[in-house]
């Protein structure tokens, strides 16, 4: 079983790796999100001290953390479309500008992105830096 547990999160690491070697503009990563990788790294290795101390548990545990900050690290914006964590996803989601109905962009102290895909809206923030490119990358996609 473990071993079947160690496939999944393998798989699932490079579908995000794969996905985030593309990304052209990388989303702002928010502090608490830094807090909260950290809290599972913790957390993680308690229950791993404590309930399974052998090497395919402790795989497990540096494995299921890498997928953490993959999914934190595999966000932003692509030439070909956008990555995005959907919720009810357990991986990035690539989705094409020609599937993105709508992009809302607000600026305030950061770049605030409102994706309109699917039915759904998605929310980026990007640093301030990238407020050019991303304007062009709308505009040329015809997505405002």
């Amino acid at each position: 079983m473990k071993f079947f547990v160690i496939i999944v999160l393998l798989v699932m690491l490079i579908h995000n790796f794969m996905l985030s070697r593309n990304i052209i503009i990388p989303t702002k990563q928010q502090n608490f999100t830094k807090y909260i990788l950290i809290a599972f790294l913790i957390i993680s290795l308690i229950i791993f001290r404590k309930y399974d101390t052998t090497i395919t548990g402790l795989i497990i545990v540096v494995l299921a953390n890498l997928l953490c900050v993959s999914f934190v690290n595999s966000t932003g914006i692509t030439n070909k479309g956008i990555n995005l964590l959907m919720g009810g996803m357990s991986t990035i989601k690539h989705v094409d500008y020609s599937k993105i109905n709508k992009i809302d962009l607000k600026v305030k102290d950061e770049i605030k992105l409102n994706i309109n895909v699917y039915g759904s809206i998605y929310n980026q923030n990007y640093d301030l830096k990238y407020l050019e490119q991303i304007g062009e990358i709308i505009k040329e996609k015809d997505l405002s």
